[in-house]
């Protein structure tokens, strides 16, 4: 099986779903929701088009 490879009209596709939802989703409501396959995600993080920032839950109370 050969690697896919993410074409600049899904990385397209994909900046177009941020720039509307100014640019803040998760990966859990971005792929199911917008049909973008996580590996897509994946791969434009790697090349530099996208990033992803790990937020850490808030804690209850101190």
């Amino acid at each position: 099986m050969r690697p896919l490879t993410l074409c600049r009209e899904r990385l397209d596709r994909i900046q177009r779903i941020l720039s509307v939802n100014a640019g803040d989703l998760t990966v859990r409501e971005f792929a199911p929701s917008f049909s973008v396959w996580e590996w897509e995600i994946d791969q434009a993080t790697a090349l530099g088009w996208l990033k992803i920032e790990t937020r850490k839950p808030s804690t209850g109370l101190p």
